[in-house]
């Protein structure tokens, strides 16, 4: 449970600085988002919210499946992003860059605290 919180907090404060630095790059630099930053870091902290949760409880009901719930939840993840970056394919702007790089960057840093949320379980239980 310890590690659960630790995480959970981790995900937390890393959404905030997040958030905090999308919003200084687009008032720094007059950028266009067809997604709100709003928007963004929740849909960010909502998934990895529910990924952790997914993982503590496999963990907890079943030990030996922890690291097939974490590859599960990262197709889900992976699966969520595409429906998620689909409007973006159909958006009027012909280079959504900006876009992109604004939810692949903390895709890729959630997913390795995810990642090493997994390899702490998986070792104390050992």
């Amino acid at each position: 449970m310890k590690n659960f919180v630790r995480f959970f907090l981790t995900v937390c404060v890393v959404i905030a600085l997040t958030q905090f630095l999308m919003d200084l790059l687009i008032k720094q630099y007059a950028l266009n988002l067809f997604s709100s930053v709003e928007k963004i870091c929740l849909f960010h902290l909502i998934l990895s919210l529910g990924v952790l949760t997914i993982i503590y409880t496999v963990h907890r009901l079943r030990p030996k499946y922890t690291s097939f719930a974490f590859l599960g939840t990262a197709f889900l993840r992976m699966g969520t992003m595409v429906v998620f970056v689909l409007p973006l394919a159909k958006a009027v702007e012909q280079t959504p860059i900006t876009d992109v790089i604004f939810l692949m960057v903390p895709y890729f840093i959630l997913t390795t605290i995810e990642a090493i949320f997994t390899v702490k379980l998986i070792r104390n239980a050992t």
